[in-house]
């Protein structure tokens, strides 16, 4: 257990030395004067505070079971179970906020179209309940599929079918709903404008940004499945604590790579980004307006009309 305890306040140093790092970005994004607390903002300072909260509850958490902990070796299933149980919510939590951010950037690149706003709200509110209900009831069975050794290493019990394992359902909902959300982001920055030669500056960003979230949700997702089929015990204690960090990472830079994009890209207006908008790409007024694409569009159908008149 004091292994563990000493990974998770590893992490949690890790997650604050990134908001020293990043505290001059945040600072101008979300506190300056007059202060205006929008729903991106509040959801950036949820991705950033409420991981450092899980990561120092898990701590103190740990701390108590280590306290619990007999000659044996062997912490209490009680404890081992309301951490697990803490660590389950506490990832769909975090989870909640990404989509949420994420299912604003698709809301704003389909001009906050109802016929997709709707689907992808229904499938992010579903997923959340869904998953969170159905884990929490793998965990609750009798007799339960897993089992604890040593300081509350999660091991599943042999014979268990990979129906009955707590943690698969979680993993393949959230590849799915990834799938989904990057999906309908890709289709209008890559496939719906793909005969334009020139396209704005923040393609690539909202491009990378997707390629790295969906990335490091994959890899995460890997490492789960293999940690829960094949009994890697010891996988559980970097697992968790590197999960939430990347989830507070990813979030927050979503927010801040647009906010800090440089507005001499593609646009002639000096105003700073902010997520949820993003306007004519010579206008960085509201960066997600919901015309981005029509504006877009007909600028770059325009640019090419020109180009073939040129040329006769």
């Amino acid at each position: 257990m004091e292994t563990r305890v000493a990974v998770s306040v590893l992490v949690f140093l890790m997650t604050g030395l990134d908001v020293v790092l990043t505290r001059k970005k945040e600072s101008e994004f979300v506190w300056t004067k007059p202060f205006r607390l929008t729903l991106v903002r509040f959801l950036y300072l949820l991705a950033r505070y409420l991981a450092l909260l899980i990561l120092l509850v898990e701590i103190t958490f740990m701390c108590l079971i280590t306290a619990e902990i007999s000659e044996t070796k062997q912490a209490p299933e009680y404890s081992c179970l309301s951490l697990l149980t803490f660590q389950c919510v506490s990832s769909q939590c975090m989870l909640l906020v990404l989509h949420l951010i994420l299912m604003l950037r698709v809301l704003a690149l389909y001009h906050q179209s109802l016929f997709i706003g709707a689907p992808v709200s229904l499938l992010i509110i579903g997923r959340f309940t869904g998953v969170t209900a159905g884990v929490l009831h793998g965990l609750a069975r009798t007799p339960s599929p897993l089992k604890f050794s040593g300081p509350c290493l999660i091991e599943v019990v042999p014979g268990t079918s990979a129906v009955g394992n707590p943690f698969l359902p979680f993993v393949f909902g959230e590849l799915f709903t990834q799938v989904i959300l990057h999906g309908l982001a890709w289709k209008r920055t890559i496939w719906d404008l793909r005969v334009f030669a020139s396209r704005p500056a923040w393609f690539s960003v909202l491009n990378r940004d997707n390629l790295n979230v969906f990335i490091g949700i994959a890899v995460a997702m890997i490492a789960m499945t293999v940690s829960a089929v094949k009994n890697v015990g010891m996988a559980d204690i970097f697992i968790f604590p590197l999960w939430i960090t990347f989830l507070s990472f990813a979030a927050t830079r979503i927010i801040l790579n647009l906010h800090t994009l440089d507005p001499s890209d593609g646009t002639s207006s000096s105003k700073p980004m902010e997520l949820t908008t993003i306007t004519d790409v010579s206008s960085w007024d509201e960066p997600w307006d919901t015309t981005t694409f029509q504006n877009t569009e007909s600028e770059l159908c325009s640019d090419h009309s020109e180009q073939d008149i040129a040329s006769l």
